[in-house]
């Protein structure tokens, strides 16, 4: 079994043990735990598998939560997000040894993340002590991002499609009635509205759009593709807080403006400020019939 199967394996395992959300409304928990769980894992396997990545360390026993050199010196993993950017920073540093002090002699390494997360870099800095091998590093660190948001990415994909793709897919199927350009449906984004409330029904042509579009703006709102496509599909929104209502029951489209929504500065509208692109934003009346709702 090579070393990066072995990550994959503990990583996988730590994955499955993420309890799935009841209703849609928590698929935001989703995101939140996956991240909680990189970070524990970048420190846990770090120490775990000390002895492949440091080619001056002991084997560590299962318990451990420090790394141990051949002269006895004791390190620590620490790690931390840097403000208002996608790096994560990771520094294993002699304990009790500042951090400023061991950037005067640090090893460091950048990992490029080729996933769609909430980090796209982990810079790791190392005390000289240790003697990186770089390959197992670099190797290490990829796996449990990359597998973690993959993972990710397709659990949501699969929980959107399979709540919401048959009502979708016949909304999908009258519009095909209605116009005869089908570049123009692709773009179409369904909101469902009610005397009350207002959601989005994304399905499986429009969540990938969605997961394409917000990789390019996730970072410049602190967010991932993941947080920010589940906020957009869970969220329910009170009607008086949209425009949506008077487009429904007055059967006219409208232009709006995401700077006069009574949802502004929440994470949904993040979200679809994300997908939109711009704070502009077309409505137009598809479908009315009469339905009902469940929003707990």
């Amino acid at each position: 079994m090579s070393f990066r199967t072995m990550i994959e394996y503990d990583v996988r395992r730590e994955l499955e043990k993420i309890p799935m959300p009841t209703h849609i409304n928590k698929l935001e928990v989703l995101p939140q735990k996956t991240d909680a769980l990189v970070k524990r894992l970048c420190k846990e396997l770090s120490i775990k598998y000390a002895s492949y990545l440091f080619s001056v360390v002991e084997e560590s026993s299962e318990n451990d939560d420090f790394i141990k050199d051949a002269l006895g010196r004791i390190y620590c993993v620490n790690i931390h997000s840097v403000l208002k950017t996608d790096i994560l920073c990771l520094h294993v540093s002699p304990f009790r040894e500042s951090i400023d002090t061991l950037l005067k002699g640090e090893k460091c390494l950048t990992v490029a993340i080729d996933a769609l997360g909430k980090y796209r870099l982990l810079d790791v800095s190392i005390s000289k002590h240790l003697k990186p091998r770089r390959d197992y590093l670099t190797a290490m660190y990829r796996c449990i991002f990359e597998t973690s948001y993959r993972w990710l990415e397709y659990v949501i994909i699969k929980y959107i499609i399979n709540h919401n793709e048959y009502i979708a897919n016949k909304l999908r199927n009258y519009l095909q009635s209605v116009f005869a350009n089908n570049k123009l449906i692709s773009r179409f984004q369904f909101g469902i509205v009610s005397m009350d409330y207002v959601f989005r029904l994304l399905d499986g042509a429009s969540v990938m759009t969605a997961f394409n579009v917000m990789s390019k703006n996730a970072y410049w709102y602190q967010s991932s593709p993941c947080e920010l496509t589940a906020e957009v599909a869970r969220t329910v929104v009170a009607a008086k807080k949209t425009i949506s209502q008077s487009v429904i029951f007055e059967d006219i489209a409208r232009i709006g403006d995401l700077k006069d929504v009574g949802y502004n500065g929440t994470n949904f509208w993040v979200g679809i400020r994300a997908l939109y692109e711009t704070t502009l934003f077309g409505l137009y009346p598809v479908y009315k019939s009469g339905f009902t709702i469940d929003v707990h």
